[in-house]
């Protein structure tokens, strides 16, 4: 367990590196992510590049992997022409709203493919009984997948209302909060 702050920190970033790592992205942006979480401020591409000891081309193309996925957000600042950048308002939300799309395009695909079982002509002897295997699995993840949107739609609800009364109301997706 870490005993100071810092500790806290680095143990968080090499966790988050790590996880980003398993869900296909590059180590830098779980770093970047936590970077990003425990800053008090907006980032440049240079505060990051120099806080975390890389460069600013490797920091510009992995933040671009954040914002695409929602999880943080550019800012301008009147005081000078630098891109600046901060974690999404509602993280929770934004994370929510991720897996639920992740979860509908996985369920639109089985569909899919269930929809085109069903207008395949005559299934040949040799094929019937992975036809029936092949069949019945999708269509068990099919269901799995439907209950899946159906509760992540009223996670997400259950989520925002419950937030909203937490938190008196405040409104973290304003650009005032930042």
């Amino acid at each position: 367990m870490p005993s100071t702050y810092t500790e806290l920190q680095m143990s968080v970033s090499h966790y988050m590196s790590l996880l980003f790592e398993d869900h296909g992205f590059s180590p830098l942006t779980g770093r970047l992510f936590t970077l990003l979480l425990f800053a008090d401020r907006p980032l440049s591409l240079q505060d990051m590049a120099g806080k975390l000891e890389v460069s600013k081309a490797a920091v510009s193309v992995q933040i671009r992997t954040l914002e695409r996925e929602a999880l943080c957000r550019k800012m301008r600042t009147v005081k000078d022409r630098k891109d600046y950048y901060v974690i999404s308002g509602d993280l929770g939300a934004t994370i929510l709203r991720s897996k639920l799309e992740q979860v509908r395009k996985f369920r639109d695909t089985v569909d899919g493919i269930l929809d085109a079982l069903g207008q395949c002509g005559e299934v040949q002897p040799q094929d019937e009984a992975s036809h029936a295997a092949f069949k019945e699995r999708y269509s068990e993840l099919s269901m799995l997948y439907h209950l899946l949107a159906g509760k992540l739609q009223g996670v997400e609800k259950e989520w925002l209302q419950g937030r909203a009364r937490s938190l008196g109301e405040l409104d973290f997706r304003s650009p005032g909060y930042i």
